[in-house]
């Protein structure tokens, strides 16, 4: 433990090894599943970004001008295209994320009730009690209204994506969507050592 703690026996090791395992395993499932994530959502997200700062309607098809993708590194870098003719049909996007947001709120609710399950013992080191409270905070965050709630009722029909000054829908999905990237960047909580 420390210099002034107790040491821990075999048994106790044991078991904040299992700790350990469990919250890191749960941090790659996150980190996987935000990456799918931003795959399904980010070029639509760049695509609203640009209507909503324009002022306008969303057109049946829209241009895309900059692409982010994970390096072999599993870092996101984002990249000019070249051919800004390249469109895309609203409507697919439209759908598919939809899909990511239904998969997305399920998978963080089924993580979020399988940290919560976690217990731990009053002698684990502060570190460990800390490391599990920081991950209740990260899935409420991105569970609240303002951030996925926000984007699942702004691609909801009829006229979903609206930019009207009494349904600004659009604008729900921007900032819902910034609100989830910029929690998982800032909150993310880090990998555990024992």
């Amino acid at each position: 433990m420390g210099l002034f703690g107790k040491k821990l026996s075999p048994e106790q090791k044991d078991e904040l090894q299992h700790f350990v395992n469990t919250l890191n395993a749960t941090r790659e499932a996150c980190k996987v599943s935000m990456d799918d994530f931003k795959v399904n959502t980010l070029d639509f997200y760049h695509i609203c970004f640009r209507v909503r700062a324009q002022g306008r309607e969303l057109q049946e098809t829209e241009c895309l001008n900059v692409i982010e993708r994970p390096n072999e590194d599993g870092v996101w870098e984002a990249e000019c295209l070249k051919n800004l003719g390249m469109s895309f049909e609203v409507s697919v996007l439209i759908d598919k994320a939809r899909d990511a947001v239904e998969w997305y709120t399920d998978f963080l609710k089924e993580a979020q009730s399988e940290v919560a399950s976690i217990k731990y013992a009053v002698w684990y080191p502060k570190k460990f009690r800390k490391a599990l409270d920081s991950w209740t905070f990260y899935f409420q965050w991105l569970l609240m209204d303002i951030c996925l709630g926000w984007v699942a009722k702004a691609l909801q029909p009829p006229r979903p994506l609206t930019n009207e000054y009494k349904n600004p829908k659009l604008k729900m999905f921007v900032d819902g969507l910034g609100r989830i990237y910029q929690g998982h960047r800032d909150l993310f909580p880090k990998p555990l050592k024992l």
